[in-house]
């Protein structure tokens, strides 16, 4: 089957692959000199994005915090200041995503973040957005200014100052997302075994889906979309994607859904497999008491698959975090969104039933 049989270009990463060897924008290659140089000098001026106290709990998922990491080191390029990243959770994120070429660890005293109280941070906060902080930001008046809960990565208001992080531009995030992390090797390992459990090599290329369900109730009734029939359709789309790319390796699927996760496990859906890993909270679940161990699985485990999606050849994306950020991890040779797919569903079941008439 061609690509046109699912109304798409198969667009290749050759310019994304070209962009992550190196050339990347000029002011993100001149950050990663800014960073360098003042990080060891203690009188610089900090961004510290933090994600800590009263409104930790707020943080969001790893692919939510990873994208606003990267909003906060955007906006530490804007103001000339270094970034750093401070997390108060069990299993900190840089056990599994390191600094790469910008090195965001907080190495400052910590004297210098505390003296601002709790009530006068800075930045601005998707929850509860305050009309004073932005522009306190960008005024450079303190020594020390942070940020919190730095989620809304789309900008509606506008009043971002420059270096959007959209679908358009997604070449330069990827050039910023590799500049900011690598991973550990402990999740090199992890899936690197995962891949020879699935697929008998680790280098085999496969085509991944980031089948997230629940992003989908929302529209289900614009859509007359159900859980099921996208679960049905992303599964045709899957296997005519596979054969366009000529993709023999069993399909990898990651859904949010556990009935699916266990079927998936089970061989029961025929060319398909998941990861061994539980997904989504099951480790918390299976702690018995011993709540940092089962954080830290919980997020290897986060890692790991947004690791396993970006290393596809081919992703079928969400209208999610984790699928953005695993578009920016990998250099893939097609990306198709299940949007994508509804609609060639869609229009193709209509000419059925037109000529059924």
């Amino acid at each position: 089957m061609k690509a046109s049989h699912l109304g798409l270009t198969q667009a290749t990463n050759e310019e994304s692959s070209d962009k992550q060897r190196g050339d990347c924008p000029a002011w993100i290659k001149s950050y990663i000199k800014f960073q360098e140089k003042e990080m060891s000098n203690n009188s610089s001026k900090v961004l510290a994005y933090s994600c800590c106290g009263r409104r930790g709990h707020l943080c969001g998922g790893i692919a939510e915090r990873i994208l606003a990491m990267m909003e906060a080191a955007k906006l530490a390029e804007y103001s000339q200041r270094v970034v750093a990243f401070q997390w108060c959770t069990s299993g900190s994120i840089e056990r599994m995503l390191q600094p790469n070429l910008i090195d965001w660890r907080l190495m400052f005293n910590d004297k210098r973040l505390e003296s601002l109280p709790d009530h006068e941070e800075r930045g601005w906060d998707s929850i509860a957005a305050s009309a004073v902080t932005k522009e306190k930001v960008r005024s450079g008046a303190d020594a020390v200014v942070r940020i919190k809960l730095t989620n809304n990565l789309a900008d509606k208001s506008a009043k971002l100052p420059r270096y959007q992080l959209e679908a358009n531009h997604i070449v330069d995030s990827s050039c910023l997302f590799h500049a900011l992390f690598r991973p550990s090797s402990k999740v090199e390992k992890g899936m690197r075994d995962i891949r020879r459990l699935l697929f008998g090599s680790e280098d085999t290329p496969y085509l991944a889906v980031d089948l997230q369900l629940s992003a989908f109730e929302a529209g289900v009734e614009k859509q007359k979309f159900t859980q099921f029939t996208a679960f049905m359709t992303v599964l045709s789309c899957a296997r005519i994607l596979a054969d366009i790319n000529s993709i023999t390796a069993p399909i990898l699927l990651l859904t949010d859904h556990p009935l699916l996760q266990q079927q998936l496990r089970d061989g029961l859906i025929k060319g398909f497999v998941t990861t061994p890993r539980q997904q989504h909270g099951e480790p918390l679940l299976k702690a018995d008491g011993d709540l940092n161990s089962a954080m830290e699985e919980v997020l290897l485990t986060g890692v790991e698959s947004l690791g396993l999606l970006g290393s596809s050849k081919c992703l079928i994306t969400s209208p999610t975090d984790s699928s953005r950020v695993s578009e920016l991890w990998g250099r893939h040779r097609c990306v198709v969104s299940i949007e994508q797919c509804i609609s060639y569903h869609a229009k193709h079941k209509e000419k059925r039933a037109l000529k059924d008439i």
